[in-house]
């Protein structure tokens, strides 16, 4: 295999290149996926939020780019420790003394990028379905045996196992953060089972029960089956006599769902993959539980796979405690991390899970008190991960990157190495740049609206001709008239047809004069450009809005 052709997403190592059509010369490096959830945040925001006109990247990736001291990213790839800093390796390539901003969705205290909200977050704050991605799929085994028939229709699939189809064309919309779900599946605190609750897929760096921390929790989970002090069955056997059986309640419940099967890398250890038959678990679908029904549970493990998991936020909303594992990735934060305090909000838990069952008992014994935890966590999110408060932060993070912003300087020459692009060609928008109830301009509108104006001055300080012939107008005007006179006065019905035409407007100096109204009229409107007709719901360009409603 090319080497050269692998790079790194975190501790995954792609080198199993997605080819569309099977053809070997167009290998699919990047998706769409995130790209209409990023796209509606940043445009409501902007709707409700005044935010100044920046420009950044976006890494949709599990890992952050930029180090604070412009070392190695991936120092882990070379063996290093990224999360100390006595083991940084100098930046040997793209070395500058400047740089973009870059959001990322997962960020650490060693890095400069600036964390960003993660498509989940937007929509469990807004409710919304969105598309996951508008890419077709297809494959050989598909019994069309055609991929534009898979293209155009998506009820099309193929067999991959003896109850299962993978359907092509583009992939369903998942409904997972509706209102409607959280209705249903809502559990009040006195009806939940005193159990901690895991299900994930087996993602993190390490392939092994001592190096991944949810292959870890899945191995405990099974060995304490075999144990009564922690199965359950010692507290079934103390119930009196006369009692009907009770189900048992065991402490912990965790299961992997999916085997990531990835070649992955750690620092010190070769690159490997999962191999299932090392483990005493077995791993699938079978365990498969909706996150919706997990708040079933009063206490609901959070461990990390290749970075912080964006199941967060989500379960600050389930009403139940949640208790955090401590981390051992890089990228072990997000965006509203630092709000998160232990035992006012979850409980931690020691990241080699060696105080997992004394933390469930003292959840046990402590029942008050996780009601209270619970809900704290709750009013966390209501306040500070909600739709409101992605809108505050976006405003706070956007302005602070457009304060920051410098344009190059005059003398500044593209380094050596790096491509030229195309300088991007402006267009007068024909409508508002961002709608709502007061519309507003971007940058680059304002200042051609600025360029406008002073031209308009400019020509109201330099006379024009037109200006000239009003000064002369007795002589000018007449003379015109004289003309049309001696145009159409073939007799008294040409007279009284020319001079019919001339008061209606039609022709003469009052031809002139109306368009000078009008083009004056039209000034006063807009300084830029002619009214353009807008929505009355969100005041856009009716030719730009999506909105349903129309007058």
């Amino acid at each position: 295999p090319d080497v050269n052709k692998w790079w790194a997403n975190g501790n995954i190592i792609c080198n199993e290149h997605c080819r569309y059509r099977n053809k070997e010369d167009e290998t699919q490096y990047w998706g769409d996926q995130f790209l209409t959830q990023l796209r509606d945040m940043l445009e409501d925001s902007c709707k409700h939020r005044n935010i100044a006109d920046c420009e950044f990247f976006i890494n949709k990736r599990d890992y952050p780019h930029l180090k604070e001291n412009l070392s190695e990213p991936y120092g882990f790839l070379f063996d290093k420790d990224d999360r100390n800093p006595a083991e940084d390796i100098p930046l040997t390539e793209h070395l500058y003394s400047t740089y973009a901003p870059i959001m990322s969705f997962y960020v650490s205290k060693r890095f400069a990028d600036i964390p960003f909200p993660c498509s989940e977050d937007w929509e469990a704050a807004t409710g919304l379905v969105f598309p996951q991605s508008f890419r077709h799929t297809h494959c050989d085994k598909c019994p069309c045996r055609n991929p534009t028939h898979c293209e155009n229709d998506y009820e099309c699939f193929c067999e991959v196992g003896p109850s299962k189809r993978k359907r092509h064309g583009i992939e369903d919309a998942r409904d997972l953060f509706t209102a409607s779900n959280f209705r249903k599946f809502y559990k009040p605190w006195e009806e939940k089972v005193n159990t901690a609750f895991f299900r994930g897929s087996a993602t993190g760096g390490g392939t092994t029960v001592e190096t991944n921390q949810r292959l870890h929790l899945a191995h405990l989970s099974n060995t304490w089956k075999n144990d009564p002090a922690l199965n359950g069955e010692a507290d079934s056997e103390q119930q009196e006599g006369g009692e009907e059986p009770r189900e048992l309640v065991p402490l912990l419940n965790a299961e992997v769902t999916t085997w990531n099967l990835r070649d992955k890398k750690i620092a010190g250890k070769p690159m490997t993959f999962l191999r299932h038959e090392d483990f005493i678990f077995e791993g699938g679908r079978q365990h498969f539980i909706p996150i919706y029904e997990q708040s079933k549970f009063k206490y609901i493990l959070y461990v990390e796979g290749h970075c912080a998991a964006n199941r967060y936020a989500f379960l600050m909303r389930l009403g139940s405690v949640i208790l955090k594992v401590t981390s051992r990735c890089v990228a072990d934060e997000m965006w509203y991390y630092p709000i998160l305090k232990p035992f006012e909000d979850h409980v931690p838990i020691k990241e080699d899970l060696s105080d997992l069952a004394e933390k469930i008992q003292w959840c046990r014994d402590n029942d008050d008190k996780c009601r209270q935890i619970a809900a704290r966590a709750n009013e966390l999110y209501d306040q500070f991960v909600s739709k409101e408060a992605i809108h505050d932060y976006m405003e706070v993070i956007c302005n602070r990157v457009a304060q920051r912003f410098q344009p190059a300087p005059r003398w500044y020459r593209r380094p050596e190495g790096v491509e030229a692009m195309k300088k991007p060609e402006f267009e007068r928008p024909r409508g508002m740049c961002v709608g709502g109830q007061s519309g507003r301009h971007c940058r680059r509108c304002l200042e051609m609206k600025e360029d406008d104006e002073e031209a308009r001055a400019k020509r109201k300080r330099e006379p024009s001709r037109d200006d000239d012939d009003r000064v002369r107008g007795g002589y000018s005007h007449d003379r015109d008239r004289d003309r049309g006179s001696d145009r159409y006065d073939h007799g008294r019905k040409g007279s009284r047809d020319y001079n019919d035409r001339r008061d209606r407007g039609y022709g003469g100096a009052s031809e002139r004069d109306r368009h000078r109204r009008e083009d004056t009229r039209r000034e006063e409107r807009s300084p830029m450009r002619p009214r353009v007709q807008q929505c009355r719901k969100c005041r856009r360009a009716k030719s730009a809005c999506s909105c349903s409603f129309r007058t």
